[in-house]
């Protein structure tokens, strides 16, 4: 009888430590759940947040260059007609909808941020498509609507072959290197179905481009915590917004960095010659993958990482100064700088008339070559 009398505390004693610890790991688990619904409703709250940020900013960008383009004497910069992508490798775009006047020439973006006339995403049947990739000479700085390269090239291919229909996506943006151009076909331009993809190649395609971003917010990252930081970081903003785009810098040389050690670390496989290649195979894959036709051009700039990669990937290289060396030679043109070859003086792009000489000269090799067949 004693030790039952014994046992009994000492079973009451246990049950209540079991009641306490399972009420205990209750408690655990509320407080859990709850601050993981917290953490979950301070990163929604942090998504708005920047999302709002983002608005504003192209609210006020959009502002900006409508202000600028009605002040006399006042010229758009890149900056003012370029916005952040979504996509984390083509950093910034052309801002949609735009019609202005850019370094002397008339320039029309459509609703899509390409330049040019919009084109439907739906093909009509027996339609060939082109769709160009490039920077600045692509883009068509400092020429008018309807004098880039591309819609020369179009114009000399209706003219030739007047029973197809042909239509262009200028793509281009000032400072883009290949990995992005590569980036905004495989996220974007590829639902435009093209049939005949152009990679126009410029010697700081191996370099940062004009602007950098931040790195993207990562709202789903695991290895921070946003409940914490709204605790603890006191916060600089003023309930403002900054310029989420910001110069890549300038080398001793004027252009921008194209050492991979060199550049922020996102950026590091988009430059120097390995982010060309890996660019240009990324290329190759999609142009097999989608059945597309794939040529690189070059008006100027022959660098042997070009010729060698287009080589070993079997990829047709057009090499436009031929056509420019025999127009110059043919006109006397003894300096190519400040030349009717040349936008001005002081900028080196090519004008309305080497355009127009590029336009024909890449049509009608792609014609003899039976590419439109």
């Amino acid at each position: 009888m004693k030790s039952e009398s014994r046992r009994k505390p000492v079973a009451r004693t246990r049950s209540r430590q079991a009641s306490l610890y399972l009420k205990f790991g209750l408690a655990l688990f509320v407080l859990a759940f709850c601050l993981l619904v917290t953490e979950g409703l301070v990163r929604y709250a942090a998504y708005r947040a920047e999302e709002q940020r983002n608005a504003q900013w192209l609210e006020f960008l959009s502002q900006r260059r409508e202000e600028k383009s009605q002040r006399p004497g006042a010229r758009l910069a890149l900056n003012d007609i370029i916005q952040p992508s979504k996509y984390p490798d083509v950093i910034y775009q052309l801002s949609p909808n735009m019609e202005m006047t850019f370094h002397g020439a008339h320039i029309t973006v459509n609703e899509d941020g390409f330049r040019g006339p919009r084109v439907a995403k739906a093909k009509d049947a027996g339609v060939f498509r082109i769709l160009g990739l490039g920077d600045s000479v692509m883009f068509g700085h400092g020429v008018d609507d309807g004098e880039e390269f591309l819609q020369v090239m179009l114009e000399t291919l209706t003219n030739e072959c007047p029973e197809r229909r042909f239509e262009g996506i200028n793509t281009g943006v000032s400072g883009y290197n290949t990995a992005m151009e590569v980036a905004v076909l495989e996220n974007v331009g590829l639902a435009w179905q093209p049939d005949l993809v152009i990679l126009d190649f410029v010697r700081n395609d191996f370099s940062l481009p004009n602007f950098i971003v931040d790195a993207p917010t990562d709202f789903l990252a695991l290895d921070r915590s946003f409940l914490w930081e709204w605790f603890t970081v006191v916060s600089e903003q003023d309930g403002g917004f900054a310029n989420p785009m910001q110069p890549a810098g300038r080398t001793e040389t004027g252009g921008t960095e194209d050492d991979p050690e060199l550049v922020p670390s996102r950026y590091a496989h988009m430059v120097g010659h390995a982010g060309f290649r890996r660019a240009m195979v990324r290329l190759h894959e999609l142009a097999e993958e989608h059945g597309f036709v794939l040529v690189v051009t070059t008006h100027r700039y022959r660098e042997p990482v070009v010729t060698e990669t287009c080589q070993a990937l079997g990829v047709p290289l057009i090499r436009g100064e031929e056509a420019v060396n025999a127009y110059a030679q043919e006109h006397g043109i003894e300096t190519y700088r400040g030349s009717e070859l040349t936008v001005s003086e002081s900028d080196p792009h090519p004008s309305a008339v080497q355009h127009r000489i590029l336009g024909e000269y890449y049509a009608k090799l792609l014609l003899a070559t039976g590419a439109f067949d």
